[in-house]
């Protein structure tokens, strides 16, 4: 029982690593838009012909 869990273990590690890497950008792409967007209405973003 105990060799079964930790082989199936090793094989869903890789997959959980993924998946909170996923969830982590996920949670984290909206506060850095609305930091640039925060930024750039305070006239310190990046330039006007600049994309960001």
């Amino acid at each position: 029982m105990g060799r079964y869990l930790l082989k199936r273990l090793a094989q869903l590690a890789p997959v959980l690593l993924l998946v909170s890497v996923i969830v982590q950008a996920t949670l984290t792409l909206p506060s850095v838009i609305l930091s640039e967007a925060s930024l750039s209405f305070l006239g310190i973003g990046t330039p006007p012909p600049a994309p960001s």
